[in-house]
């Protein structure tokens, strides 16, 4: 899925920049999220 202005213009500079990182940090948080959720659950599923 892409959105209506990356599809005008390839991103340049400090806008690809920061597009890069904001996709790794949400790629980051996703892992940070699953692995905290995958850790606990079995553990609260025992427990309850």
């Amino acid at each position: 899925m892409r959105s209506p202005w990356t599809d005008n213009a390839p991103p340049k500079g400090r806008c690809a920049v920061i597009e890069k990182m904001r996709a790794e940090m949400t790629a980051l948080l996703c892992d940070v999220f699953l692995s905290i959720f995958f850790a606990w659950f079995p553990i609260y599923g025992f427990v309850a």
